[in-house]
């Protein structure tokens, strides 16, 4: 004999669930938004919750870069997420972290919404815009072994691996950086490794800080000295949050 849990008069549109709640139970689910996905959740009375999901961003086609602070010479098809600021004049002002794409005389542009994602081709990352910032997700290591002595312009959100056996491996702060990117560091060779300044930057290691500038630097004393910076004041202002080793502060 089949026992119905439900009568079909409580179902009320299309879509409605019906989970268990306790033994012999069932309990409506109303319809979630579209793009939602049901999710289990033991903080709700149903054990089930809609949630945003995959779906639900709005994917775009990937960007070349998103960090530029004027618009570049161009093909048509070129894509990327305009940096900030952007100069008066230039044909990107006004457009700070709109998508740019050139359609072969001039600029398209679109305005991200909540939830629009895209991937970054020079990070190779994929992003997300909030609202108020594009933000990494899905986001895995990143690690570069560098043997040129350099300098080697650092990318934020990547490690670098400094192999020279005779030459110090000099490394420089991105010129643009977001508060919450990091960069690492790690000493293979024997020639160490520098993280090097630009104007107006400026590195904190515990009660240290480099000064500001071009003349400012950390650096390594042993082969296999290594740092964590996370930027903590857009493009200008790193702090050491994590160490191995001798570290130079200059």
């Amino acid at each position: 004999m089949t026992r119905r849990a439900v009568r079909d008069k409580t179902y009320d549109v299309k879509g409605d669930l019906f989970v268990a709640t306790a033994d012999d139970t069932a309990t409506r689910v109303p319809i979630g938004t579209d793009g939602y996905v049901l999710t289990a959740d033991s903080s709700a009375t149903t054990g089930v919750a809609w949630k945003a999901g995959v779906a639900a961003l709005d994917w775009q086609e990937s960007v070349l870069d998103k960090d530029l602070l004027a618009a570049p010479a161009a093909v048509a098809g070129d894509r990327y997420i305009v940096g900030s600021p952007i100069p008066g004049g230039d044909p990107w002002t006004g457009h700070e972290y709109d998508i740019a794409e050139y359609d072969g005389t001039g600029w398209d542009f679109l305005v991200p919404d909540n939830g629009t994602a895209c991937y970054i081709e020079d990070e190779a990352a994929f992003y997300v815009w909030t609202g108020v910032a594009w933000v990494q997700m899905w986001a895995k290591e990143t690690i570069a072994e560098i043997v040129a002595a350099g300098p080697t312009a650092m990318v934020g959100n990547h490690g670098y691996i400094a192999n020279n056996a005779g030459a110090t491996v000099r490394l420089t702060l991105p010129a643009t950086a977001l508060a919450g990117d990091y960069l690492m560091v790690i000493g293979k060779g024997a020639g160490g490794w520098t993280v090097e300044q630009a104007a107006g930057q400026t590195i904190h290691f515990e009660d240290l800080s480099t000064t500001t500038g071009v003349t400012g630097y950390i650096g390594s004393t042993l082969t296999r000295d290594a740092v964590k910076l996370i930027c903590v004041t857009d493009d200008t202002d790193w702090s050491a949050v994590y160490s191995e080793g001798e570290i130079q502060v200059v």
